[in-house]
């Protein structure tokens, strides 16, 4: 079965850092969430803490979708609930 084939992602730290000051521009003190199927860190800049997901590569697609789509109708619906809202990346120009 495997949906119970667990394989998180183990991206190193400073991978996810650049990743995440390159695509989002923000900088700070990344956490590490407990996760059973993804690598979730959480960036904590002076402002605001922002939690990031790394997907299962094992994970459809469709499944990936889903998650991201009941999270942006959780805000639409109550803002206040204090779930993570998705963000698109700032746009990245190549030279």
């Amino acid at each position: 079965m495997k949906f119970l084939k667990r394989n998180p992602p183990d991206v190193p730290v400073d991978v996810v850092a650049g990743l995440v000051r390159t695509h989002y521009g923000l900088e700070g003190e990344l956490t590490a969430f407990e996760s059973e199927r993804d690598q979730n860190p959480r960036v904590e800049t002076p402002d605001r803490s922002f939690p990031f997901k790394v997907c299962n590569a094992d994970e459809a697609p469709d499944v990936v979708d889903l998650q991201v789509s009941a999270l942006k109708h959780i805000e639409l619906v109550d803002p206040n609930l204090p779930v993570p809202c998705p963000r698109s990346p700032e746009p990245t120009h190549f030279e």
